[in-house]
């Protein structure tokens, strides 16, 4: 969506009134309350409105659309949670931010800038009350005991300070109250109510979703989902009883894995889980509008549902997207190519609803092409306030589509971004994907036959949607001028910090946290822990073996020692539960190689070899430890960088990233065979 995420920059400018002037004063009886739901992981075809074919049926979202506008070519701004959250609250796109790419990791520090200015921030100057509930994922500062930022794993039930305010949360990004959770399957395992978490973390959990750390004695995921409905239920009917409007923005867990539903959903939908975990999830929306139609204020309360991005692939869910089709014959992408982590169609094509009965008539339909990057400007234009030029700099206000008015389209294009930092741009019916493959995750065999998807070797990829919507053919090869037109205008939308009209801005650096800095390590080597060699300048090693080799100090057996690629070529080499593991990925198919890690705290040599013949083989100290058997080589040179001591982009390997090695890294080098 687009147009709702205001920025602290330019608040002076923007509204100078006196400071005796309450909320109250601010806002009138005309202006709305806004609740803003958004799903996790929630796909475009997993809304029976708009798929036919579902084999779930979601009837409070179905009543909804039949109550207002319904979108059919919504976008979520990324294919992943952080930066889609990023560009709601801040009407800015996330890749402008210090995260490139990827999530933020648990534990990971505030990503929104204290002093941007974010749609809570500009509702609450305008006379709103304004409260988030549900999951926050954009980062948080734990108080420490040692002053070091916290790491993941279970040690942090030690080190952390539970009694200490967590700040640079929601309620320091403009919302007055919050509840809820980080995120569900990231430690600490605790609820959060404004700035303290709801009890002290007393015990460390198991390897809950390969992620340990603190949690609330008794921690149960399936009591999340319920308990966010709840709170939300609860602050409407309250709301309600109070003068003035409010703003609620209620992220919600599902169906976001863990897959927990509870009892009374399980078995319900004919869609295994997951399907059960929408159905509950439509209840949840359920119950969210029938408690806005109790408190005698759904006439002027504007609803937006949404999604985060795509339906997850991982079979995490158990099972992923793809195995649902096979499965239970329900396409949770609704016929769309791709899934969360794409820059396909269903990475990012998401439901998308509004319901406000003052202005938006029941049952429309829109097929204008929005982002919910557009909900600052939006909201703006609802409260009839101008933006200051440098606040939310990628923000269109769609209000004329949103409440039927015939205008056409109203983006002059339309950016998206994958999991693993590349980008792509919608223009009509032209998509442009800055990159080899729109592929984030591992498109199987069996979808490419049966779509009869046509491969291509090509740099770049180009498809018409209205020709095809499956984005089955790349266009690129035979349409050279047409790529580069929205290449031209991608690189000009990046070069200037905005999408929007305006004087030019700077996007941020990367994220330290997020991405080692560069050094002048060179192609050569040798390497030590931080060096980042771009893909245009590490080691070229498609279509060969080669070995890697290093000395390093553990101080922690966990963590990534090397790294280049991500989910469908690439490798990597690190620490986790007690081992050290060689991993490659060819074709997105994962082989590893495995052995349990000696005592690190003295320096060790380690080497890693893939074989031409794809035989991998991990020494320890010159001693062969473990071997495995990859089906061949990589394929295709990794576009991303080669990172010395985490990956900085998407992972390899079954670890969040960036995943930081815990120790010192130093002599690192790769030497190439010559291809057979």
């Amino acid at each position: 969506m687009k147009g709702f995420v205001p920025s602290l920059i330019g608040f002076s400018s923007r509204l100078i009134l006196p400071f005796f002037l309450t909320r109250a004063v601010l806002a009138t009886e005309n202006s709305p309350n806004i609740v803003f739901i958004l799903a996790d992981d929630l796909g475009y075809g997993d809304v029976s409105i708009y798929n036919p074919e579902s084999k779930i049926r979601t009837p409070h979202l179905d009543r909804l659309a039949g109550q207002g506008m319904r979108f059919t070519d919504a976008h979520a701004p990324s294919s992943v949670c952080t930066p889609t959250r990023y560009s709601i609250l801040t009407g800015r796109l996330a890749w402008r931010s210090p995260l490139k790419s990827g999530v933020l990791p648990p534990w990971g520090a505030p990503l929104i800038d204290a002093k941007r200015l974010t749609v809570s921030a500009f509702l609450k100057q305008n006379g709103y009350r304004t409260a988030a509930i549900g999951k926050w994922h954009l980062g948080w500062t734990w108080p420490t005991r040692d002053g070091q930022p916290p790491a993941s794993g279970a040690d942090r039930l030690s080190n952390v300070d539970f009694t200490k305010p967590v700040t640079g949360g929601p309620t320091d990004r403009g919302f007055d109250y919050y509840f809820g959770v980080d995120v569900p399957n990231y430690p600490p395992y605790v609820y959060i109510e404004n700035d303290r978490t709801v009890g002290i973390p007393a015990e460390a959990s198991g390897p809950a979703y390969n992620r340990p750390g603190p949690a609330l004695p008794g921690w149960d995921w399936t009591n999340v989902l319920p308990e966010i409905t709840r709170r939300g239920v609860t602050y409407i009917e309250e709301a309600g009883k109070k003068s003035g409007p409010y703003f609620l923005y209620v992220p919600l867990t599902s169906p976001h894995y863990p897959v927990v539903p509870t009892p009374e959903f399980r078995g319900k939908s004919g869609a295994g889980d997951y399907g059960d975990f929408v159905l509950q999830t439509d209840d949840a929306v359920g119950r969210i509008l029938d408690a806005i139609d109790r408190s005698g204020q759904a006439e002027n309360t504007l609803v937006i549902f949404t999604s985060d991005n795509g339906p997850e692939v991982t079979g995490e869910v158990k099972p992923g997207v793809y195995d649902r089709v096979k499965q239970y014959g329900h396409s949770s992408s609704g016929g769309l190519r791709g899934a969360k982590r794409d820059l396909w169609e269903g990475g990012h094509r998401v439901p998308f609803i509004a319901r406000w009965p003052r202005r938006i008539k029941p049952a429309l339909t829109s097929e204008t092409t929005i982002s919910h990057v557009d909900f600052f400007a939006t909201a703006a234009a609802i409260l009839g306030k101008p933006l200051d030029p440098e606040a939310a700099p990628d923000s269109f206000n769609i209000l004329p589509a949103l409440i039927g008015e015939p205008s056409g389209q109203v983006r002059p294009a339309t950016i998206h971004h994958g999991q693993n930092g590349n980008l792509a741009i919608r223009q009509g019916d032209w998509v442009f994907i800055n990159a080899p493959s729109g592929d984030g995750n591992r498109e199987p065999s069996w979808r490419k036959e049966e779509w009869k998807i046509q491969p291509h070797d090509e740099q770049a990829e180009l498809f018409n949607l209205k020709d095809d919507p499956r984005q089955t053919r790349n266009l690129y090869s035979g349409n050279r001028d047409k790529a580069l037109e929205l290449k031209s205008l991608l690189d000009r939308f990046i070069s200037t910090g905005r999408s929007t009209p305006g004087p030019d801005l700077a996007n941020d650096p990367a994220s330290k946290d997020r991405s080692p800095s560069r050094s002048n390590a060179t192609a050569s080597g040798p390497w030590k822990s931080g060096d980042v060699l771009d893909a245009a300048n590490a080691p070229k090693i498609s279509g060969r073996g080669f070995t890697f080799n290093a000395r390093i100090t553990a101080e922690k057996n966990e963590g990534v020692i090397a790294a280049q690629g991500g989910a469908r070529h690439g490798y990597a080499l690190y620490l986790q539960d007690g081992k050290l593991v060689f991993a490659l990925r060819t074709d997105a198919k994962l082989t590893t190689a495995s052995a349990p890690a000696p005592p690190l705290h003295e320096a060790t040599d380690i080497e890693a070899t893939l074989e031409n013949s794809g035989k991998l083989t991990l020494k320890i100290q010159g001693e062969t430890a473990a071997t495995g058997q990859a089906p061949a080589v990589i394929a295709q040179h990794p576009g991303d960088p080669l990172s010395i001591g985490s990956d900085a982009r998407s992972p390899v390997g079954p670890y969040p990233s960036p995943n930081p090695f815990q120790g010192k890294i130093e002599q690192a080098r790769i030497h190439l065979q010559n291809p057979e």
